[in-house]
């Protein structure tokens, strides 16, 4: 997302300190555009679309509920195993859905 538009500003959450020492070491991590955190900054505001890679742990999944509800625009999974049927009740559209990915839009 970054790559294709620099100027979007990209928040990645990762809660396996490993996974995110990795991902701070990355090149693309030391723009200020782009950072990789343990968990979700107090400011959601700017948040309007989200990826969602895996399964959300138990302690975040009420907080990406509230962020789904309130303000994000487009839902994108990439875990064909993922539940996401909470998306569409709120009042989102499946785009695409192939190959495992799943692109959410919500509806005007």
């Amino acid at each position: 997302m970054y790559f294709k538009n620099p100027e979007n500003l990209v928040t990645g959450l990762e809660l396996d300190p490993e996974k995110l020492q990795i991902a701070n070491n990355c090149y693309a991590s030391q723009s200020q555009k782009i950072a990789f955190k343990n968990e979700l900054p107090e400011n959601f505001s700017e948040f309007k679309s989200i990826v969602i890679s895996k399964s959300i742990n138990k302690e975040f999944e009420k907080e990406i509920h509230k962020l789904v509800a309130k303000q994000v625009q487009k839902v994108i999974i990439l875990d064909e195993a993922y539940p996401y049927q909470w998306i569409v009740d709120s009042n989102f559209e499946i785009l695409y859905r192939q190959n495992g990915v799943i692109l959410l839009q919500k509806m005007l």
